[in-house]
């Protein structure tokens, strides 16, 4: 099996509080995930519930099905019925920066077959991270209410991880060890900065 992870974060100016809760929505997620046409959500809790989805992947057609947890920074989901169920896994981390500014961050991670892990990380890494980059600034397009994408280089960043953020495909997140995993991937320096990480 390949393990396949990939992080993505993105500088908003929108506040914390207010990109929370969008994010939150998770019938928002057919406005920013290209890889997504059509989703309905179902809520189980105040801090859990299941959403399906119908789309398109590298020009596949495909549908699932995959449970969510919400935490005081984002929210962590994982497939739970379709051809990659108990497989994949995703989610999103916010910080504030500011009154009226965040940090987003967007990680992914896919457990596949040898071979076609192998396949994917020769010929598929430009997929995935042009996918996520287009995801990012889809989210900042709907968050400042602006009708064109922005392309300004200096506030998102996506890097391809050589190893796992999970040892196993998880229905909770340990938000302190993952915080910790994805600044010393992404912002080192950011591992300091956040007072709850290790809690």
């Amino acid at each position: 099996m390949v393990i396949v992870s990939v992080v993505g974060r993105i500088e908003l100016a929108c506040s914390f509080g207010h990109t929370l809760t969008y994010m939150q929505a998770l019938d928002n997620i057919v406005n920013y995930e290209p890889k997504i046409s059509r989703s309905t959500t179902q809520i189980d809790s105040p801090q859990t519930g299941r959403y399906s989805t119908f789309g398109c992947f590298a020009g596949v057609s495909w549908e699932g099905k995959f449970g969510y947890t919400l935490h005081e920074h984002g929210f962590h989901s994982y497939m739970t019925e379709g051809v990659m169920a108990n497989a994949m896994q995703g989610g999103f981390l916010i910080f504030p920066k500011g009154d009226e500014c965040c940090e987003l961050w967007h990680y992914e991670e896919y457990r596949i077959p040898s071979i076609l892990g192998y396949l994917l990380q020769a010929g598929g890494k430009h997929f995935i991270q042009s996918s996520m980059k287009e995801e990012l600034k889809k989210i900042e397009a709907q968050l400042l209410g602006i009708n064109t994408l922005s392309d300004r280089s200096e506030n998102w960043s996506i890097k391809w991880l050589d190893r796992p953020l999970f040892s196993e495909i998880v229905h909770d997140v340990n938000l302190g060890a993952l915080l910790a995993e994805i600044s010393g991937e992404i912002v080192s320096d950011k591992v300091s900065a956040y007072s709850f990480i290790g809690k």
